[in-house]
């Protein structure tokens, strides 16, 4: 019983000294993907097309004014779904308004380049 206690408490100290790894955060596509949801962060429901596309743009393909896909401009591959309600006065308008609030946004997930 007393070798057993002794076999234990070697075995927590020396687990205890290994040092943790650590993962990798200094690739820069792992900063890429940090300050992405970051500036995700900063948007929410009734967050303005402009302010999106500070740091969005729109992909490829097909869209419509309510509803777009936007990639991240530093990497095409990182990208979001986003729902908008039009601006007045231009509610109209088929294209995409600067003042067209954001309803909703997806999670970001990972795409291939959609180009047109």
């Amino acid at each position: 019983m007393k070798r057993m206690f002794l076999v234990v408490i070697g075995w927590l100290l020396c687990a205890s000294l290994i040092p943790a790894q650590t993962p990798h955060h200094d690739d820069v596509s792992c900063q890429w993907i940090v300050e992405m949801l970051r500036h995700l962060d900063t948007l929410h429901a009734a967050s303005t097309r402009g302010e999106l596309e500070k740091y969005f743009e729109g992909d490829g393909g097909i869209s419509l004014r309510t509803h777009r896909t936007y990639h991240y401009r530093k990497c095409a591959y990182l990208k979001v779904d986003v729902d908008f309600a039009p601006a007045p006065p231009d509610a109209k308008s088929q294209t995409g308004q600067a003042g067209d609030r954001i309803e909703g946004i997806s999670r970001p997930y990972v795409a291939l380049a959609v180009t047109d």
